[in-house]
Order: C-alpha cells, then sequence, then structure tokens
C-alpha cells in the first residue's frame, strides 16, 4: 500500500517517508531538484539541465571518480533522469549500504565537481543519446513534437536540447546553471525502506552541512510556468521523415492545472479509452476492426498549468487517413462512457492496487510523478476514495470536453520503404 509519510528534513526540506515490512531488505531513496528542462532558456539554452543527470556522476568532492564501482558489488543500482520540471538522483541498494549510499546519492546533488574535462566526456555520451532518440520513428515523433505544440514556451524544447545547442555548453554555464537551480530550498527527499525514520532523519541532517545554498527562493513542488499555448487547433500539421512507419498523434489540451483532481480526472479519460488492453475501446477500433495500427496507446502528461490528453498511433503511410478517422469514432463511442465500461475501469484501477508488488523502486516512482503532476503526493486511502466519489455523469461531462474542433493532430509521415 502507498502510504507516504510527509517529514519535516533539515532547513524545512519536505521528506517523502514509506516504511516496509521487514521481509524487505532493500531501500529506494533519492532526491528531487526542482530544476529541470523547463528552466533551461532562461539561464542557457534547451538541453542544458539534463547535464547535470550525466556530469555529477564524473565525480563529486566527496566521490571524485569511480561512483559506479562503489555499488557493483552489492548489485545496487544508482542513477539520475531529468523532464522538463526536475532532476532526480536516485538509488536502489541493500540496506547493508543505506548509508552510504545516502552520502553518494546526497554528493551528487549537492557537490558536482562539474570539471573540463567531465563536460568533454559527456559531451559526445549525449550526442549519441539524441542521436538514439531522433532514430526511429517513435522517438522522432516524442523528440519533435513539444516544440510543434507550445514553442516559445519553457515546456517547448525536448529535455536532450539539439546538436547545436549541446555544442554550446561549457563550464561556466553549467556553474551558472547549478547556482540558478540547485538549492536546499529547491528540493524534496523521497525514502522507500525497512530503516525508521529518526534513524534517516538523523542521517540526513549529519549530511545537510554539504547541501547547497544559493539563496534561492523556496520550492518545493514544480512551479507553474505559465499559461501553456494551445494553436491551430482542430488542424493537422504533416511532417514527412525517412522512416518506413507513420506516426499519429491526436492531442487534446488539459486546461486545468496540476492538482489531485485533475489527475485522478485524466487518469479515468485516459483509461476509458486505453484500458484493457486489445479489449479497450481503442485498440478494438484501431486494431481489430480496421486493422490499422502496429502500436497504439492513450496517455496523458500533467504540467504544473495544465497537459495534453494523447490518442497516438504508429501505422502506415497509407492508413494515416483511415486512422484519424478510426480515433474519431472512438471518440464518438457512447459505449465508452456506458454504466459497464465505467465500472471497468474503476474495478481495474482498484485491483491494480491490491495486485502493486511490494517493491521499493515502484513505490517511490509512483511518488514523485505524483508530486510532479499534481504538487503533492496522493496516499492509496485517499486515491480508493475519491475514485469511489466520482459518478458517471462526471466521467460523461469530462468525455464531452473532448471537442474535436480542440484537437491538435500531429503526423509524421514515413516515406521511407
Amino acid at each position: 500500500m502507498i502510504n507516504f509519510e510527509k517529514l519535516e528534513g533539515p532547513f524545512g526540506i519536505p521528506v517523502y517517508y514509506q516504511r516496509m515490512p521487514d521481509i524487505i531488505r532493500s531501500v529506494s531513496m533519492g532526491w528531487v531538484v526542482f530544476a529541470g528542462a523547463a528552466d533551461d532558456e532562461s539561464i542557457g539554452a534547451p538541453g542544458l539541465y539534463h547535464w547535470f543527470e550525466h556530469v555529477p556522476f564524473r565525480g563529486t568532492k566527496k566521490y571524485p571518480s569511480n561512483i559506479d564501482d562503489i555499488f557493483t558489488r552489492y548489485n545496487g543500482k544508482i542513477n539520475a533522469r531529468t523532464n522538463a520540471l526536475g532532476t532526480f538522483y536516485h538509488v536502489h541498494v541493500p540496506l547493508v549500504i543505506w548509508k552510504t549510499s545516502l552520502s553518494v546519492v546526497t554528493d551528487l546533488f549537492a557537490q558536482p565537481l562539474l570539471r573540463e574535462e567531465d563536460i568533454e566526456a559527456e559531451r559526445k555520451i549525449i550526442g549519441e543519446e539524441i542521436k538514439k532518440c531522433k532514430s526511429g520513428s517513435r522517438g522522432y515523433a516524442y523528440y519533435h513534437f513539444p516544440k510543434m505544440l507550445w514553442s516559445k514556451h519553457p515546456y517547448g524544447h525536448h529535455t536532450l536540447g539539439t546538436e547545436r545547442t549541446l555544442r554550446s555548453m561549457n563550464v561556466s554555464t553549467l556553474r551558472k546553471a547549478y547556482e540558478l537551480g540547485y538549492d536546499r530550498s529547491r528540493c524534496a527527499f523521497f525514502f522507500v525502506g525497512n530503516i525508521a525514520k529518526k534513524e534517516l532523519l538523523s542521517e540526513l541532517q549529519s549530511l545537510s552541512g554539504v547541501l547547497p545554498d544559493n539563496g534561492l527562493s523556496e520550492l518545493r513542488s514544480p512551479p507553474c510556468r505559465g499559461k501553456m499555448p494551445w494553436s491551430h487547433g482542430g488542424q493537422i500539421t504533416i511532417e514527412e521523415t525517412e522512416f518506413s512507419s507513420s506516426i499519429v498523434m491526436m492531442l487534446f489540451p488539459i486546461k486545468e492545472k496540476g492538482s489531485k483532481t485533475s489527475v485522478l480526472k485524466n487518469g479515468t479519460i485516459k483509461d476509458l479509452f486505453g484500458f484493457g488492453g486489445l479489449g479497450s475501446p481503442f485498440a478494438k477500433t484501431v486494431r481489430e476492426k480496421y486493422q490499422l495500427a502496429y502500436s497504439m496507446s492513450v496517455e496523458y502528461d500533467q504540467f504544473p498549468d495544465g497537459g495534453y490528453l494523447n490518442f497516438f498511433v504508429e501505422t502506415s503511410e497509407d492508413k494515416i487517413d483511415q486512422v484519424i478517422q478510426a480515433i474519431k469514432e472512438v471518440l464518438k463511442d457512447s459505449s465508452v462512457y456506458s454504466q459497464k465500461r465505467f465500472e471497468e475501469v474503476r474495478e481495474g484501477f482498484l485491483y491494480s492496487l491490491q495486485t502493486m508488488s511490494f517493491d521499493p523502486r515502484s513505490f517511490q516512482e509512483t511518488a514523485i510523478g505524483m508530486l510532479l503532476s499534481s504538487g503533492e503526493v496522493i496516499n492509496e486511502k485517499e486515491m480508493v476514495e475519491s475514485i469511489s466519489k466520482i459518478t458517471l455523469e462526471d466521467v460523461r461531462k469530462w468525455v464531452q470536453e473532448l471537442n474535436l474542433d480542440n484537437a491538435r493532430v500531429l503526423v509524421f509521415k514515413g516515406m521511407g520503404k
């Protein structure tokens, strides 16, 4: 059961803590820093904060080299990831090295060396990452669509940046970005494991002297970046690519700001169309009835300022128009918001909670996703209570808000053979 307790750490840092049963002998923990890709252009160029997912692993003040070697013999995992809203430094390790691991992951956040030779080494690696991201039709579409939707908005570029902005990064830029984005006032800590909270807080306090203090104003969740533009509603934008498959994305704006209510609402809408695999209304129509797709999904992304619901289909170039019509057919299908379908979705959600394994990593990832999208961590009991209060009338109203006049269709037309 997801049941995080919010504790107060050093300097008022929120510590999201969940104790696991004694049988669980591993720990997942990490720092969330509220400086991500949405901050890139205010300081430098697209892709800037993604570098902090890479360069600290080249060396920190306390651990100047070979950071991965500390974990190898214990089969521990240490990593980082970046998105528009922040950067997350995390470890999953056996209990026996939890204190050492906490020290290492804290130093990644607090004391990266940012050396010239490290930046040059990572420049090559990030360059390969950009190439790989754009090497297939799916990756290419996800790389380009933020700029097509939100040009000139902080969310209007991919986390990785471009080959051009990659070349522009240097020590001075990264150090400036660190000073303007990293601070003990702009972070949160997550911990899932079989350690008493008093012991955890004591250990965090002992490490608190290294936490960055750059005098920044307080952020304990991602800030709003301003109204998200949604231009050219009802229009289709087509870009030809060299790939053999084509991508169709029909996107609807989510106008509500991120909150617990909006996350549950948009999650319910997504599941009405997509829950059930090949038995979902979306798959039944696009794949089974018309046999149009290689793969498909219904997904949504929620930011503090809004977001989008996305009907995604990978298909062949000659079936693009049919796919668009099939998606429209699904949206008009009244069985999607019938009592039967609504009960299927609600029961499926509740059973998914019951079958969730006691994995510290998945608990932590779920909680962090909630914080980034809604500004708070929503526990299981609260989720169940909120889902139980949703009515069929609510569902029908929400589905009717998916107005095709507001939809933006992006087509990445594969011209390769």
